[in-house]
């Protein structure tokens, strides 16, 4: 099966009927905030939503405030119930998993135990550092 987020009928003659019902590629497909205690029926309904108004699918997307744990064995459930009502429902699901840092961190398990691995950072400064005169 071809990934639908290839947009295969992009090198296809325009289609009026496909600009008129964009299928599920074709169409928005919002960051969804997971901020807050996770209810499984919540999410559900929320995705009834999704379809309600027109999105083509959502970006699971862990943010601050989110008090089920990251990957862990809930969270995990919610997203294979999540994934599940999408393919019902003909909608995309993906799973933006950065949970609140930059690309790569995962909620802090890819440095867990490693110190030596967490962020850096680099200061540009026109004046020398710690001077403010």
């Amino acid at each position: 099966m071809a990934n639908p987020l290839t947009y295969s009928k992009s090198s296809e003659p325009f289609d009026s009927a496909l600009f008129s019902a964009p299928t599920a590629e074709y169409r928005g497909c919002p960051l969804w905030s997971w901020n807050n205690k996770l209810n499984g029926e919540d999410l559900l309904e929320q995705i009834d939503d999704f379809q309600t108004i027109g999105m083509g699918g959502f970006h699971i997307h862990s943010r601050v405030g989110l008090d089920t744990e990251y990957l862990g064995e809930e969270f995990i459930e919610l997203v294979k119930r999540c994934v599940g009502k999408a393919k019902e429902k003909k909608l995309l699901a993906c799973l933006y998993d950065e949970d609140r840092w930059p690309s790569g961190c995962a909620g802090g398990l890819v440095v867990a135990g490693r110190p030596e691995y967490k962020l850096q950072h680099l200061l540009l400064t026109p004046l020398p550092y710690g001077n403010l005169g």
